[in-house]
């Protein structure tokens, strides 16, 4: 017998009279989609949605063409006296042949300055500072008399020119690009569809122009005679200055001293940065549930520059495996992130929705190099140090291929300290008893030595115990809650140079828990 076929019927609408009073109590919410008419007018209706949405519209033909439909408003957002005289404004449109929709699409295009205005204004993501951050740039910067004009009249060679002539303040050409981009992603699809994202121009013209990137910043490992630096030593210090906060203005001139950073797990992942060289986001995004302490390992996915993602799991030093172990003993929220962020509150007082107690990962700590920027005028006459001016969160990524170069290993593992080889770097190789496995992880052993012997080196570290017992202990171990750790003297600092490592068989590091 064949199966009786089930028609889905329509619902007929609902008429009564509109007020103020009855069109909440008649416009109940169903398991369908339904429509109510005014009974003095059937023009003017209610579409109720099966989620319980209620909006005003005015539903006719256009005089000598095709049905339209203008929505007025929400049910309850919007006074009924105010949505009938906008429905008679529409249906006089409508009966001279004009589609009203036409009509305001016209008129309430607004310019970019208007449309920035109304995103700040009314985006409630927005903190108080950024906030204060945008209206400054509205009122400083975007004042050119293109900005009057809307999206759609954006003039691209005039708008490049003035991009352009921000080059000597680089912060707020990108500050400013950032409120244009969020603005017009924010815009009504008429509007976007007829226009172009400002970012997306500039990106547009830059690949037609091609310009000098930063693919070449790194920390450079050698020793600079004439100036008598080590920019790897420089960073360090620097990033622990910003850490502790206990170095003083050198003069009564200067007013650069920075207030301890109180949450160190942004130190940490700077850190951890350059350490592992695993690519930003994949860091910041790290879970607990990637990291095997038994085995020494930690698994990350990564997108490499073809956009591809491979799976990429990095052995553990005795360092690295150090620092997540505190950052495990310091996690009061019991967050899933190794890295997570603890704000509880937006200066309004608002919940952080993205932030709620460790429920997701720092953001990027672009603060800490900010506040280290501002360190370095101690150091450099009042100017920002060029090592600061130059240097990004991905030159640490590239740092620590350099110092591995700089150690003498070859490209072969210097790929597989970037993850640059073709065939990428496998689970099933590290997890084995293969060669790149042990060579990778001697190659980190001997690299994470010669940071912490930078870090010493430039931060004169000791304590009396070091006095009493004639040890040198290590500072990235006081770091992470190891006061006794000695130094592993790399061969810059000592003859009598020694790998430093942990035992195969115990990869669980038992001496640094």
């Amino acid at each position: 017998m064949a199966k009786a076929q089930v028609s889905t019927l329509r619902v007929p609408p609902k008429v009564f009279k509109f007020t103020e009073s009855s069109v909440l109590k008649q416009t109940r919410r169903r398991k369908v989609n339904y429509v109510c008419k005014d009974s003095e007018d059937n023009k003017l209706q209610i579409q109720v949605s099966k989620l319980g949405r209620k909006v005003y519209i005015t539903n006719a033909r256009v005089k000598g063409g095709n049905p339209t439909r203008v929505t007025h408003g929400v049910v309850g957002e919007i006074k009924l006296k105010t949505v009938k005289e906008m429905h008679n404004n529409s249906m006089s449109l409508i009966r001279q042949g004009i589609n009203p929709n036409d009509v305001v699409a016209e008129e309430e295009i607004p310019s970019i300055r208007e449309s920035i205005e109304n995103y700040i204004k009314y985006n409630r993501q927005l903190s108080d500072s950024t906030r204060l951050l945008y209206m400054g740039l509205l009122r400083n910067h975007l004042t050119d008399k293109m900005f009057f004009k809307p999206f759609e009249e954006l003039n691209e060679m005039k708008f490049l020119d003035w991009h352009k002539s921000y080059e000597e303040s680089p912060s707020i050409a990108t500050n400013c690009l950032k409120l244009l981009s969020s603005t017009f992603n924010s815009q009504p699809l008429k509007i976007r569809q007829n226009a172009e994202n400002p970012r997306i121009i500039v990106k547009r013209k830059k690949q037609l122009f091609p310009q000098q990137t930063k693919d070449h910043v790194y920390l450079n490992p050698e020793w600079n005679h004439e100036e008598a630096t080590n920019e790897v030593e420089e960073f360090l210090g620097l990033l622990m200055d910003v850490h502790l906060g206990w170095m003083e203005p050198m003069s009564d001139d200067e007013d650069y001293f920075v207030e301890p950073t109180q949450n160190q797990v942004y130190i940490d992942a700077i850190l951890m940065m350059m350490l592992t060289a695993v690519r930003v986001g994949a860091l910041l995004e790290l879970q607990w549930k990637d990291v095997n302490f038994k085995t020494g390992v930690f698994v990350v996915e990564e997108k490499g520059s073809k956009g591809i993602k491979k799976v990429r799991v990095v052995p553990l030093t005795k360092y690295t495996y150090r620092c997540l172990r505190y950052r495990q003993e310091n996690n009061p929220k019991k967050s899933p992130y190794v890295f997570p962020s603890m704000r509880l509150k937006k200066k309004d007082g608002t919940i952080h929705k993205r932030d709620l107690k460790g429920k997701a990962p720092i953001d990027n700590p672009k603060t800490i190099f900010e506040k280290m920027e501002k360190r370095s005028r101690v150091w450099n006459a009042g100017e920002v140090s060029p090592l600061m001016e130059k240097m990004d969160r991905h030159g640490l990524r590239r740092t620590l291929a350099r110092i591995a170069e700089h150690l003498g290993y070859d490209m072969h593992t210097l790929q597989g300290v970037l993850d640059h080889s073709d065939s990428g770097v496998t689970a099933k190789n590290y997890l084995g008893e293969s060669i790149s496995h042990d060579r990778l992880k001697e190659c980190y052993e001997n690299c994470h030595n010669y940071i912490d012997n930078r870090l010493r080196a430039v931060t004169n570290f000791s304590y009396e115990e070091e006095q009493k017992d004639n040890k040198a202990y290590s500072p990235l171990m006081f770091l992470w809650g190891k006061d006794k750790e000695e130094l592993v003297l790399d061969r810059y600092a000592s003859d009598e140079y020694q790998a430093s490592g942990f035992d195969e068989e115990t990869s669980a590091f038992p001496d640094m828990d």
